[in-house]
């Protein structure tokens, strides 16, 4: 069973202590026999609870595919918080130093000129270290032309912050692209 981390507007389901899942990423050593532990940092931005959803999809598949090794933890954030000024900095700090930025979207009409400033303020901001930004976007509206371009915009922001870059497409599936 999920716990909820909370911040206005939105909720982010993250692994609940005690759980198979949780102790799966809960700071065993990894599978190099190292001993070290390989934390993983998420910052999800979402327009609303249906993007939301698809982002947790996205920390599951993520929190499946380095069980064992590390621990997952999410800062949740919505595009209504985003289009206040100091919650959007503050966002943006946290998205720099993050390991998974995940932005879940239905269409063209949410990537304001709030979002992609604070994609640009993170960018900027952004840590010299290896990062993926993850599109997590509603193809089920029929809406391809719009969201074709939001992954466009996004991929070239993923190439110039020397980020890996994964969207479902209209395939659902999540793919690095």
């Amino acid at each position: 069973m999920p716990a909820t981390a909370t911040i206005p507007a939105v909720q982010m389901n993250c692994p609940k202590q005690g759980t198979a899942e949780a102790r799966a990423l809960n700071g065993r050593p990894n599978s190099t026999g190292s001993g070290k532990v390989q934390n993983i940092h998420a910052v999800v931005a979402c327009a609303d609870f249906a993007a939301n959803r698809r982002a947790e999809a996205v920390l599951e598949r993520v929190s499946r595919r380095f069980a064992g090794r590390g621990r997952l933890t999410c800062s949740p954030w919505s595009f209504a918080l985003l289009a206040v000024s100091v919650w959007r900095r503050q966002a943006a700090a946290e998205a720099a130093a993050a390991d998974v930025i995940v932005i879940a979207a239905h269409g063209e009409a949410d990537f304001s000129e709030v979002i992609k400033d604070w994609v640009s303020l993170w960018v900027s901001q952004k840590e010299d270290r290896p990062k993926a930004l993850v599109c997590a976007l509603d193809w089920s509206q029929g809406a391809t032309r719009g969201l074709s371009q939001i992954v466009s915009q996004l991929k070239q922001v993923a190439r110039l912050g020397n980020m890996d870059f994964f969207s479902n497409r209209e395939d659902k599936e999540m793919r690095r692209c």
